[in-house]
């Protein structure tokens, strides 16, 4: 799934991509889709951590500056925390 942001601040939705594994070649296919239907190099791009998206982006995008998800970032770095300092790390990453 690929989405956008407007200069305004609204989200849009760019396209849905079915499949069952996140390749290399299936991130070609998704990039090159929204190329041919007009999407101009983004101003910043966001991405998960999978090297085959992130190869694709480079190389379709070559200049456009590209964000790791903190989503994700945060999400990583609990499932790879030991049980007895996950739950200490969830409740300090927890707002307010």
């Amino acid at each position: 799934m690929a989405h956008g942001i407007r200069e305004d601040g609204s989200r849009v939705l760019l396209g849905v991509y079915l499949g069952c594994h996140e390749t290399t070649e299936a991130w070609k296919l998704a990039l090159d889709d929204l190329v041919a239907r007009g999407l101009r190099e983004p101003l910043l791009v966001i991405t998960d951590g999978n090297p085959g998206l992130i190869a694709v982006v480079k190389r379709t995008w070559p200049t456009a500056p590209r964000q790791r998800c903190i989503v994700h970032r945060i999400r990583n770095v609990f499932e790879s925390s030991s049980g007895s300092h996950k739950s200490s790390a969830r409740s300090r990453a927890a707002p307010g």
